[in-house]
């Protein structure tokens, strides 16, 4: 019986194949945060790693806009927002 993770895109073209990886998956709890920041994994990510962030909101405000390039995980205000957050950042590695 195969193992793992088969993507397809709209096409039809296999983009993500993990039968034939051994694959590890980890979490890195980066905290609670309330203001603009940045956490660096890029050393994960040259390394192969798919670095994922995962946002929590604990108070009922717009969460962070938070995105993700070249493994640096980066969060902001929302546009225009005059609230601020109150969130909780985990990293999941693959």
């Amino acid at each position: 019986m195969p193992v793992g993770i088969q993507v397809w895109d709209e096409s039809g073209a296999l983009i993500v194949d993990t039968s034939d990886f051994f694959v590890k998956t980890g979490n890195l709890y980066i905290g609670q945060v309330s203001s603009p920041g940045a956490a660096d994994f890029s050393s994960y990510a040259a390394a192969g790693a798919i670095v994922t962030p995962i946002v929590e909101n604990l108070e009922n405000a717009p969460p962070p806009v938070v995105t993700e390039q070249n493994g640096v995980i980066r969060w902001d205000y929302q546009p225009g927002s005059p609230y601020q957050f109150k969130s909780q950042i985990t990293v999941m590695m693959i």
